[in-house]
């Protein structure tokens, strides 16, 4: 499959997800594209940091940098309010790291 993308720094949203994992394992084969992985818990569902961990360790395998947040939004929380929560996130660890843009 080939990704058209420009050269540059991306911070990739990975939930843990078979869609986001295969997205992780596109993007980091791209030559031109630096990938920080990052990962937002919403504290939804309480073995959630199963899915943190499972992230962490593929960025680890990979030598990709993580980074990762958790809220508490507890099991009742909307879909509006995870997605709130999750851009939230994305956006300051794009502007923490610099990058071009968010891949999701």
């Amino acid at each position: 499959m080939k990704i058209d993308i420009k050269p540059g720094n991306y911070v990739v949203a990975v939930s843990g997800g078979v869609d986001s994992m295969v997205l992780l394992d596109l993007l980091r084969l791209h030559p031109h594209a630096q990938v920080i992985v990052a990962h937002f818990d919403h504290g939804i569902r309480p073995d959630s940091h199963l899915d943190r961990e499972f992230v962490q360790h593929k960025a680890q395998i990979y030598h990709l940098p993580f980074v990762y947040d958790r809220a508490e939004l507890g099991p009742g929380a909307s879909e509006a309010k995870a997605r709130e929560a999750r851009y939230a996130f994305l956006h300051k660890a794009r502007a923490a790291a610099a990058a071009d843009a968010v891949v999701t």
